[in-house]
């Protein structure tokens, strides 16, 4: 882990381009980040560290993965996860890969380290999240490197890796979309499009009660939609609350109800006095 003033100096110089962590978001395949995020973060003069907890435990795991797919593979890995490659030809593109690898049988690779709280079997089939390998492909781009690797552990035990060709087609519309957004919106202080209803708000914190929102007839297509859905909801819940009573009559003063020696249902007494139906 960098100390606390290289991590401040390395957050400062991630607002002078667009890094690897960025780049799935300007896409907009990153589920937990949009365009706006980092259109915000690249013209804030803010120093922002993203402390979620998200966040948390790939930061402290890190080296343990790292240290984990050298093993695994046998290969060199250099930890230079502070400095930030740029690219030769455009400088507002940069990368900070987590691990370098040295392997004796060919060039130089890059490593991305992550962790997931859940199941990782396609990415063991080569098929991480689209985010995660725009980030892997940034990467190999901004470093100059032809190959690299993501490695991986998922809730607590579950290690992997796969291995990756830098794939120059696919990174020839990424960069073309990272420009745009670098010059049309960063360069231009222009906001991008909302993606997310929290995107609306914060670019619209200010209201006029007096203006209309004129529109046309898909939009009327969608509102009727919405209000079919709301009144089948209803009609849904309505059902479940039925068919929940001639459930719950059936238990008289039990508890728990089973169905060939296997646990269906239970009905218990909460603190509160009150009886709540959970199906197993």
């Amino acid at each position: 882990m960098m100390r606390p003033d290289e991590r401040l100096e390395w957050l400062a110089a991630r607002k002078k381009g667009i890094g690897s962590s960025d780049v799935g978001a300007v896409l907009g395949l990153n589920p937990f980040k949009t365009p706006l995020d980092v259109y915000l973060d690249k013209t804030s003069d803010k120093i922002q560290e993203y402390d979620s907890p998200r966040f948390i435990p790939g930061r402290f795991l890190e080296d343990g993965v790292s240290e984990w797919f050298a093993n695994e593979t046998g290969w060199k890995i250099v930890n230079e996860n502070s400095k930030i490659y740029r690219h030769p030809e455009r400088d507002y593109c940069f990368a900070t890969p987590d691990r370098v690898i040295i392997p004796e049988w060919s060039d130089t690779g890059v490593l991305e380290v992550k962790t997931s709280r859940g199941s990782t079997k396609r990415w063991k089939e080569g098929r991480v999240p689209a985010y995660i390998y725009a980030q892997h492909q940034w990467e190999m781009y901004c470093s100059g490197s032809s190959w690299g690797a993501i490695a991986w552990i998922s809730r607590g035990f579950d290690f992997g890796y796969c291995t990756y060709s830098r794939d120059d087609n696919y990174l020839e519309r990424v960069v073309d979309a990272v420009e745009k957004f670098w010059l049309s919106h960063v360069q231009a202080r222009l906001p991008p499009p909302p993606q997310t209803v929290a995107d609306h708000n914060y670019l619209h914190k200010i209201v006029d009660p007096d203006e209309i929102c004129e529109v046309r007839h898909p939009v009327l297509l969608k509102i009727q939609h919405m209000k079919d859905l709301q009144k089948r909801k209803k009609e849904v819940e309505a059902e479940i609350r039925r068919v929940a009573d001639n459930i719950k009559l059936l238990f008289g003063a039990s508890e728990s109800m089973v169905c060939g020696g296997r646990l269906v249902a239970t009905y218990k007494r909460s603190r509160n006095g009150s009886r709540r139906l959970k199906l197993t």
